[in-house]
């Protein structure tokens, strides 16, 4: 494993800790999806891309994936298996995919699946 140093403003890394607070990680941890994310990409689809929308988009899937995390320990399960996104009731199941939908001022991720114990 490599390490990267990445200089930002005060103001900017003040908003990457807020943000990382806000859905319960650490700002490493923050930048690195967003590295990742961007480095998953084809080259063509990653020059075609909006990258104003791929970090909200992020952050919303987090979001959805620490929602059911934690309705997993509310309900005794300590994992979630077949996670599958469920936009407007509409399935749509992938192992790499999830399905978003952002507009001007929001984005949307819905997310399902079954919460079940796991001997350890």
């Amino acid at each position: 494993m490599s390490t990267l140093t990445i200089t930002l403003s005060e103001e900017r890394f003040a908003r990457l800790k807020e943000i990382a607070t806000r859905f319960n990680v650490s700002a490493e941890d923050l930048a690195r999806v967003g590295v990742e994310e961007l480095l998953k990409q084809p080259d063509e689809k990653f020059a075609q891309a909006n990258w104003r929308f791929a970090l909200p988009v992020l952050l919303v899937f987090l979001s959805a994936m620490i929602q059911l995390e934690k309705r997993a320990k509310q309900l005794g399960a300590n994992a979630v298996v077949n996670i599958v996104s469920y936009y407007q009731k509409n399935i749509m199941s992938s192992p790499t995919e999830f399905e978003c939908h952002a507009g001007a001022i929001m984005a949307g991720v819905a997310l399902r699946g079954e919460f079940v114990k796991i001997a350890e």
